[in-house]
Formats: structure tokens, sequence, C-alpha cells
């Protein structure tokens, strides 16, 4: 038997806008749908992302 690797891609329609002291994400607004309600963003998410991706660039870096 051989080993492949298997890679799986996910695409997120979002923005990250920077507000003074934090980030925000942006969705996309759903056409013909609900109407969307405004809500105070959930710092979490952001923080997890940002962090997948300074610890992507220290793993592609060797550190």
């Amino acid at each position: 038997m051989s080993a492949t690797t298997t890679h799986i891609t996910v695409r997120v329609p979002l923005k990250i806008r920077r507000r003074p002291g934090r980030k925000t994400m942006i969705t996309p607004v759903a056409t013909g749908g609900a109407a969307m309600q405004l809500t105070r963003p959930d710092p979490a998410p952001v923080k997890a992302l940002a962090r997948g991706f300074r610890f992507q660039r220290l793993l592609d870096e060797g550190r």
C-alpha cells in the first residue's frame, strides 16, 4: 500500500476589518434571505484565526 496525503481546502467568504484595538470579521450579506441582525462581534473566532495564521508562519519558517 502506498501512503497518500489528502488535502482539504475550506474557503470562508469574509473580510477582517481592523478597528481601534481589535479586529472584526465581516460576512457577506445574503441576498433574498431574511434580514441580517446586527450583533456584537465575537472576538474568539478572530483570535483563533489570527493564532492559526501565526502558527502556520512559524511552521513554514521552521521555528
